[in-house]
C-alpha cells in the first residue's frame, strides 16, 4: 500500500490518474472492442486513493497535499467524500457500461 507523508504534496497523483483513466479506455478497447469498460478506471482509483489515507491517517486535501491528520473533522469528512464518490462512480460506471 502507498503510505502518505503529512504536509507532502502528492498533486503529481493528478496527470498519473489522468494517464490511467485514458490507458484503461485504450486497453479495454484493445481488450474488448468495446472502450466503456476503461469507466472502471474511476472508482478504482477512488478505491485505492481511500485505502491509501485509511492506512497511513492523513487525507488529501484538494490542492493534493496530505494536511488533514486523522481525528480532525476534515479527516472524516474527506473519507466520507472518498466513499461517496466510490459509490457514485460505481453507478455511473454500470449505467455507462450496459
Amino acid at each position: 500500500m502507498f503510505v502518505l507523508q503529512h504536509g507532502k504534496s502528492y498533486l503529481w497523483l493528478f496527470p498519473v490518474y489522468i494517464g490511467v483513466f485514458f490507458g484503461g479506455f485504450w486497453l479495454s478497447s484493445e481488450l474488448t472492442d468495446t472502450p466503456s469498460w476503461g469507466v472502471l478506471t474511476l472508482p478504482t482509483s477512488f478505491a485505492l486513493l481511500l485505502s491509501c489515507e485509511m492506512g497511513s491517517g492523513v487525507a488529501l486535501d484538494s490542492m493534493g497535499r496530505a494536511s488533514y491528520p486523522k481525528g480532525t473533522w476534515q479527516y472524516r469528512a474527506t473519507l466520507v467524500w472518498h466513499a461517496i464518490g466510490i459509490v457514485l462512480f460505481s453507478v455511473f460506471s454500470f449505467f455507462f457500461i450496459r
